[in-house]
């Protein structure tokens, strides 16, 4: 027994040995790894509150943007708010003005409408009375202005034929040049001219041999040429004064012939700054004539009368003292000139006057020009005494009626006036008749102006102004009937 005990003491020793030993192992390592898990668990709580303060700086971020969130909503919330109500009092602003607008016009139409009403019930006679008297009125005015419009381009009419006739007078002047050189003009004249000067160098062309050549293409109808070769013969023709001048009408007249009007004139005003001062009788003649050719053009364009009376005026001003009877012509046309741009533009009394002056300064002559211009005063007073009631001179008439025995176209002129004027006394119908019969064949060239283009203005207004009835009825339909003067027999002969 006490054996087994010493055993088991000694057992017990040994395990208890073994087991300090292995305890004291064990609590080092445990004690390692406690120290470690310390450490561990030391870092593990720095870490959590580190989480701990992140979390919390993260919470207090959401709170912030939370609130930001809030803020912005509201922001937008307010906005929308402010929008709405912006759009409401926009609506507000413009829909109850608009309305009361509205209203307040709907009351004043209304009014405006039962105040009409009214008033045209109180006044509908009156009314109607005003218009039917509106309505007479403006059937006078509107026959008035129809009446004076036709009588005003009648006698614009009339002038410009006159004005005509003697710009065809200034292209006879350009034919008489021609005449000179006939023998040039036969039918195949450009080119027999042009193979005789083949032979020729430019370089010796003479003056005549250019001019030849500028009148073979004018005659026909080579505008463009004439004008080079008469340039050609201004420039190495060694010209004459007189013949520089008659070539540069004869430029200026191929211009108009091309309707190239203020190219013609462009030359009319450098002949009169060239060759104003010409001592040349010629040249002066041809000076004259570049004046008077200038003062047609500028008449017989629409607005520049007072040009053409200052061109008119400044050519008798400068041949004031002329004795010179081809200068004569043009002074006469254009004193006969300067009255009828005086009478387009309605000065009478000065027509009047430089009529009379032509008719003091020349006298019937042998010159045809001069006694045309004359003649045509003579009808121009003549018409003008009769349409103020003023006695036209015996003298006067006798001028007339003599030189119109060998103008069929004067003599036309004067025996209607002469009957218009006779027509105060007493019907004439059967001399109307008459007259007719006497005037059926006559031609454009019997007549300075023709009968469709003589100007009724003056005429119609004295007729109108009449005061007896049955003499006004009388004269107006004597110059109806020359107004209604059949022309189909002059048609046909045209």
């Amino acid at each position: 027994m006490s054996i087994k005990l010493f055993f088991l003491g000694c057992l017990v020793i040994f395990s208890t040995s073994l087991w300090g030993n292995d305890a004291g192992e064990f609590r080092g390592e445990t004690k390692a790894k406690i120290e470690i898990l310390q450490k561990q668990n030391d870092e593990l709580k720095e870490n959590i509150d580190e989480i701990k303060k992140d979390r919390k700086s993260v919470e207090e971020f959401k709170n912030t943007i939370d609130r930001q969130d809030k803020r912005i909503e509201d922001f937008n919330t307010l906005a929308i708010i402010i929008g709405l109500w912006a759009i409401v009092a926009t609506f507000i602003s413009i829909a109850v003005p608009l309305f009361f607008a509205f209203k307040w016009k709907n009351e004043a139409i209304n009014e405006a409408r039962e105040a009409a009403s009214q008033w045209f019930k109180n006044n509908s006679a009156n009314i109607t009375n005003e218009i039917d008297a509106f309505k007479e009125r403006l059937d006078i005015l509107g026959n008035e202005a129809e009446y004076k419009t036709n009588h005003h381009t009648e006698k614009l009419n009339e002038l410009e034929a006159q004005a005509d006739e003697h710009l065809k007078y200034l292209q006879s002047q350009k034919e008489k040049s021609k005449q000179i050189n006939d023998v040039y003009l036969q039918e195949n004249a450009l080119s027999q001219l042009a193979n005789q000067l083949r032979t020729k160098s430019q370089n010796d062309y003479s003056f005549e041999d250019w001019n030849r050549l500028a009148f073979a293409a004018d005659e026909k109808k080579l505008y463009e040429d004439a004008m080079y070769y008469w340039r050609k013969a201004i420039e190495f023709g060694k010209p004459s004064e007189a013949e520089e001048i008659q070539t540069l009408i004869n430029i200026a007249l191929t211009q108009a012939e091309l309707s190239r009007f203020e190219e013609e004139l462009v030359i009319y005003d450098d002949i009169i700054k060239r060759f104003g001062n010409t001592q040349d009788e010629e040249s002066k003649e041809l000076l004259a004539e570049a004046f008077l050719n200038k003062g047609i053009r500028l008449g017989k364009i629409k607005g520049r009368e007072e040009a053409a009376i200052a061109v008119y005026t400044n050519l008798l001003k400068h041949f004031i003292d002329n004795t010179n009877e081809t200068i004569n012509e043009s002074l006469s046309t254009a004193m006969l000139n300067i009255g009828f741009e005086h009478s387009k533009l309605g000065n009478t009394d000065i027509a009047k006057e430089m009529y009379y002056g032509l008719l003091k300064r020349f006298q019937i002559c042998d010159n045809e020009l001069i006694n045309d211009s004359l003649a045509q005063a003579l009808i121009n007073l003549f018409e003008l005494h009769l349409t103020r009631n003023e006695e036209f001179g015996i003298q006067y008439i006798d001028q007339l009626k003599n030189y119109a025995k060998n103008k069929k176209g004067i003599l036309l002129q004067y025996k209607m006036l002469q009957i218009i004027r006779n027509s105060l006394e007493k019907e004439q119908s059967d001399i109307i008749n008459n007259f007719k019969d006497e005037f059926h064949d006559i031609t454009i060239e019997d007549c300075s102006c023709r009968i469709e283009d003589w100007s009724w203005e003056e005429l119609d207004n004295w007729a109108n102004s009449l005061e007896d009835t049955n003499v006004r009825e009388r004269v107006i339909a004597t110059i109806e009937q020359f107004k209604n003067w059949d022309m189909d027999s002059r048609s046909s002969r045209e």
